[in-house]
Order: structure tokens, then sequence, then C-alpha cells
């Protein structure tokens, strides 16, 4: 699979992104497609509840009919995941707000390029 995205809005609580790919597989050769994806990040009571919406078009007409059917029958396995992954993602930044300095031990051990460690120490203020 191949793919590329671009940061349309990038504001305190939300996050929008357009990314267009294609993958090619033996069953059903190279599918296209894109997708228009919105994430929020409302304080509600003191908490932030995330929700993620996404606008997805498959260029193939049979493999989009197919993909209406399986969000139907196994979307709430993939809402399921998806909710799994914010939790993750928060216990981790809540983790490095805490422990910073035992955060930025781990990350420098952390099999990650460059690029993305310096993200994450430049969203902390830095890794002492």
């Amino acid at each position: 699979a191949r793919g590329v995205y671009r940061g349309l809005a990038r504001e305190p609580t939300r996050r929008a992104v357009l990314s267009h790919g294609a993958h090619t597989g033996h069953l059903l050769g190279r599918i296209a497609g894109s997708a228009l994806t919105v994430l929020d990040f409302p304080h509600v009571d003191g908490v932030v509840e995330p929700t993620l919406t996404a606008r997805v078009r498959i260029d193939n007409p049979v493999v989009a009919a197919l993909a209406r059917v399986l969000i139907a029958i196994f979307g709430h396995i993939a809402d399921r995941k998806l909710a799994e992954g914010f939790t993750v993602t928060a216990r981790i930044a809540e983790w490095a707000m805490a422990q910073p300095r035992e955060f930025c031990d781990w990350l420098a051990q952390e099999p990650v390029t460059p690029g993305q460690r310096e993200r994450v120490q430049t969203a902390l203020g830095g890794c002492l």
C-alpha cells in the first residue's frame, strides 16, 4: 500500500487530514481511494473525549459496495480498535507529562526515526 496525506487544518481541538492512496493485492487487484478525516478533541467536564470522522471514497464501485457491507457488519470492531488506540495514546501522554525523565529515557531507546523522535520531544518541550 502507498499513500500520501496532507494536513488541512490544525486547531487546538481539531485536525483535518486529506489522504490518497492505493493498495495492490492478488485477490482484488489495485484499489485506490481517498479520505477526508477529521479528529476532534473536545473537552467535556474536564475530560478530552476524542472522535474521528472519516469520509472515504473507494474508486472501484464493486469494492466500495463490499466495504459498505463489511462496515455494517464489522464496523463496531473498527470503532473499538480506534478507541483502544486513543486510550493508549492518552496513557502515554499522561506518562510523558507525569514522568518526563523516565519517558525521555524510554524514547531514546526506541527504534523510531530521528524525525519522529524530534516531533515527540518538541511536543514535550524537549527531553533534557
